[in-house]
């Protein structure tokens, strides 16, 4: 995978200048989901479709696994209502410099800290879902 990836951040010498397809080893097509926006892509359509319609109601707000430092996606927390609770699920705290507040008495932002798969689980654990999880 490093062979087929662009260093974006300018920090391996050896990286290719330009990412290439990562193909799966079975089938051999391309590996990397088409949903996916890679860096220095732009967003689709449906997302400012979507932001638009749906951010005016959000009463939960769950960003994981982001620095949240490239736009136009790190500004939706800042697009959210007044009232909207917004969770951090993350490996170290993103956000302050956008207004994200993880302080002891905020009552808006939350921080989830750890690995998206490992705080996520412990959640669907708290709520009584994992019943239901395991169904899927």
């Amino acid at each position: 995978i490093k062979t087929k990836i662009k260093d974006i951040y300018c920090t391996d010498k050896d990286a290719p200048k330009e990412s290439q397809n990562i193909l799966c080893l079975e089938c051999k097509m391309p590996g990397v989901k088409p949903s996916t926006v890679l860096y220095g892509r732009q967003l689709p359509d449906a997302f400012f479709e979507a932001k638009e319609k749906d951010l005016p109601e959000v009463d939960l707000l769950v960003v994981m696994g982001t620095s949240l430092t490239v736009g136009p996606a790190n500004l939706v927390p800042l697009e959210v209502n007044g009232d909207c609770v917004r969770m951090v699920i993350n490996r170290e705290p993103v956000g302050e410099d956008l207004g994200i507040d993880y302080a002891g008495e905020a009552e808006r932002d939350v921080f989830g800290k750890g690995d998206c798969d490992s705080v996520v689980l412990e959640l669907v654990k708290e709520l009584g879902w994992l019943d239901d999880l395991k169904k899927c």
